[in-house]
């Protein structure tokens, strides 16, 4: 979870780095195959998608381009990212012989979700005017993207689940998650969502009755 952001849970880590050597991805896809799970087709995509298991971290998938350069995505913490970027670097060099160092690592996205309370998002994309995007007929959220960096968005659903992506650093992710929390207290809805939630509220109002 966020440090000092209880109901903010980071669920994605995606950085970016250079192995200072390039790869031969077929050779290298011929040697991991028996012993990692990878996956590589030239004719559909560039690079090699692998992923990096170890014993006492959670598995990470790789984007591996021949340029050296890797997208490293699956991580639940910046330095998660990190040791797993280490870890695949260590890996080329004792069993592939291929001296790879971790060069201009970078974090370039971080996710995070959170659950906050029901929204009305008809009336939270009036209120927010340009900086909302409220399509219902395609999905059923509210897409809320920074004032100064667009790249920055908050999905907002109305049973109250937020997504916040675009962001670098956690203090990105707790402003945005702040400014989220106002605007869903701002516009948060009673009205009952889903049918079992309508069941629920249901049988709890007859419950309710037949005590009274």
């Amino acid at each position: 979870r966020c440090t000092g952001l209880p109901e903010c849970t980071l669920a994605n880590v995606v950085s970016t780095y250079n192995l200072g050597v390039r790869l031969n991805l077929k050779k290298m896809a011929l040697d991991l195959k028996p012993a990692l799970q990878c996956n590589f087709n030239p004719l559909n995509f560039a690079a090699m998608s692998l992923t990096v298991r170890t014993e006492s971290l959670p598995p990470t998938t790789v984007l591996a381009f021949s340029s050296s350069n890797i997208v490293h995505t699956g991580s639940k913490s910046e330095e998660h990212s990190r040791q797993s970027a280490w870890v695949l670097a260590r890996y080329c060099n004792v069993v592939l012989g291929i001296p790879a160092v971790v060069k201009n690592f970078q974090i370039r996205n971080i996710v995070s979700s959170a659950k906050l309370k029901r929204v009305e998002l008809k009336s939270l994309a009036d209120d927010l005017g340009a900086r909302a995007v409220f399509e219902p007929k395609k999905i059923h959220s509210c897409r809320v993207r920074n004032e100064t960096n667009h790249s920055q968005v908050v999905l907002v659903y109305p049973s109250g689940a937020v997504v916040i992506t675009g962001m670098r650093t956690r203090e990105e992710t707790e402003a945005a998650f702040i400014e989220a929390a106002e605007f869903c207290e701002a516009h948060k809805s009673t009205t009952v969502g889903s049918k079992n939630e309508y069941r629920y509220s249901k049988r709890r109002s007859n419950l309710d009755k037949k005590t009274l």
